[in-house]
Order: C-alpha cells, then structure tokens, then sequence
C-alpha cells in the first residue's frame, strides 16, 4: 500500500484553515488531518464543511479528524456524537481519539472505563461509516505496542485502529519494533523527528524515517483506506521548514514506491 504524503493542522495552530490549504497545496501534500481543538472544533459543522469544500477545490482529501475526545473522560453521548457529525461534514472517514490513563498502566476502574466508552465510540462511529484510529502517545494508555495491542483486543471493534508514531528518544531499532508490533491495526503515521525534546529537520532522522516508511507502506493487516504519512511538529513552528521537510517526505515516499532499500 502506498503512503500519502500528508499534514496535521495542528502542526500550525496560528494559521486559519485557508492559509494551511494553500501552504499544504503548494508543498504537494495530498492530506489533511484537522484538528477539532483549533481549526475545526467538535459540533462546528458548518466550519466544518467550509473546510472539507476548500480542500477539495485544491484536491487535497481530509484523511482523518484530530479529535480531543478522550475514553475514559467522555462525559455522555452528545459528546461523542459532536465529534463524529463533524467528522462526516468534514468528510474525513477516520476519527483520531485518545486514551487516558496517564501511561501504560492505569488503575484498573479507569481502564474498565476506557475501554467501554472506546467500545461506545466505535458502535456510533460503525452507524456512521467511520473508523477511529487511537493516537499512540506518551502518558496514555495507548503508550506502547503492549499496551495498545491490548486495548484492540479488549474493544475488538472491526473499525478500531491505531497510530503510529516516534515515543520519546528510544534508539531506532527499539522505536522500528514498536512500530513492527502495530502493523497489523495501522492506519496512519504522525511524521517528526525531535532529539531531547527538540524538534529537529525531518531529514536529521535518515536513520529511522525510511526504514518506518517502507514498513508502514508495506503492511497489509485489517485497515483498507489510503494511509497517510502525516508531518508533525515543524521546527520553529515555520512554514518554511515545514516546506523542507514536506520535500523530505516526498523524496523518502518516492523512494519507498520505487522499492529503494
């Protein structure tokens, strides 16, 4: 499966949605996800259609909706039902949640919690033709492999997946296994490079970032949507470097689809 190469706005929270498009459009990113704390908040459904209209008049698709619903806080159903309506007047067919938990291993009525709301947020978003996608983060539940591998199998939803992306300064080999651990319940890739809490050029991660794309675009497992590799975390928030680093990801897809080693 080939990767798409793609953005999340909140990678630039101080633009308005129409700078992001045109900064996205220019760098030849094909992908979208938007953020539903800044730039397309739960239950904004008309700013949301704005949104999805603008994208598809520059032919760039909304992958996925970045949500800030997290299981285990879900305060009722109205909640969850504002992030998946946005998420269908963005048409984005993907809904990003979190976990809460404050790491791997929460007490146990917290994780009977989680796990049951996530069990709710699937059932909603399968009436809806959504899949949810759990971000793998640190201080969630969803830290590690482990962790989110146990998460799937307890909520066993068929439209239950889960990103990928770097956690902490692991070495490469240790992070490529976390990643291997996933594959089968992957859909997208959230894409940056930072050493010791400093977020670096893309390109400075050469030594991890080919080898994770080349896995990610060789999985098969259970997701049958477009997978996206989605920038993350620009250096200085400026949109010149994410520039540098959208020619980077390129380049590294480009690579991936012409089977270089």
């Amino acid at each position: 499966m080939s990767l798409l190469p793609g953005l999340c706005s909140v990678t630039f929270r101080r633009l308005p949605a129409e700078d992001i498009v045109r900064l996205a459009s220019a760098s030849s990113i094909t992908a979208i996800e938007w953020g539903g704390d800044v730039h397309v908040p739960h239950g904004c459904v008309d700013e949301a259609r704005e949104v999805a209209e603008m994208c598809a008049a520059e032919h760039i698709r909304c992958s996925s909706y970045g949500s800030y619903l997290f299981a285990g806080l879900v305060q009722g159903s109205d909640e969850i039902v504002a992030v998946l309506e946005t998420a269908r007047a963005l048409a984005a067919p993907n809904v990003r949640v979190w976990c809460a938990g404050g790491g791997p291993d929460p007490d146990a009525g917290l994780r009977l919690e989680i796990v049951r709301q996530l069990g709710e947020i699937c059932e909603q978003a399968r009436s809806r033709d959504l899949t949810v996608s759990l971000e793998f983060h640190q201080n969630t539940l969803t830290e590690t492999a482990a962790s989110t591998l146990a998460v799937l199998r307890e909520v066993d939803a068929p439209n239950l997946f889960t990103y990928w992306q770097p956690v902490g300064d692991a070495p490469s080999d240790r992070l490529l296994a976390e990643l291997g651990n996933v594959l089968d319940d992957l859909s997208h890739v959230h894409v940056f490079h930072w050493g010791n809490g400093v977020r670096l050029p893309l390109a400075d991660g050469a030594g991890m970032w080919p080898a994770a794309l080349r896995a990610a675009s060789a999985a098969g497992g259970r997701w049958e949507g477009q997978r996206v590799a989605l920038l993350e975390f620009v250096q200085d928030d400026d949109p010149a470097c994410f520039e540098r680093d959208a020619d980077t990801l390129r380049r590294w897809l480009s690579a991936v689809g012409e089977g270089a080693p």
